[in-house]
């Protein structure tokens, strides 16, 4: 399963957003081999290894991009935002992820795993977002997260 949630933490209560809407999904599936509402496989509070989203295989640069639920209402974006996710490979083909946040098509953060970072047992990642990136977000409404598998 692939999980990402992006948080934040004002005054010591974590807001949790999540994958809330497909956006543009191309030959990406999930768990049950169908093309649609992936974000249904990656939206929930609990870790559930038994749904998730997966590429084609081999990779072939295709973007899975995911609408993110906005704050709930009162809550004030303040750092530390932490980007968390999962994932794991299912192939031994050469290949690379990555994980990319943006406001509409202006890229906030991205992150890349390759090599010896993609192994066959799933891993979660938090990847903490700078001042300066937390900045760049502005509109809730135009926020999105994507994965790309490719070749490296």
């Amino acid at each position: 399963m692939t999980l990402l949630l992006l948080f934040n933490q004002p005054l010591s209560t974590p807001a949790f957003l999540r994958a809330d809407a497909d956006d543009a999904i191309a030959d990406w599936i999930n768990e049950a081999g169908t093309a649609s509402n992936l974000f249904a496989s990656i939206d929930e509070v609990s870790v559930d290894d038994a749904d998730f989203i997966q590429s084609p295989a081999p990779p072939n640069t295709s973007v899975a991009r995911f609408r993110v639920s906005n704050p709930a209402a009162g809550k004030k974006l303040i750092s530390p935002i932490i980007v968390r996710y999962r994932f794991k490979k299912t192939s031994s083909y050469d290949q690379q992820l990555i994980v990319s946040l943006k406001q509409g098509t202006t890229l906030i953060a991205s992150w890349v795993h390759t090599g010896g970072g993609l192994t066959e047992t799933f891993q979660t990642v938090e990847q903490t977002l700078s001042g300066g990136e937390v900045a760049l977000i502005t509109d809730f409404n135009n926020l999105y997260i994507e994965f790309q598998a490719s070749p490296p």
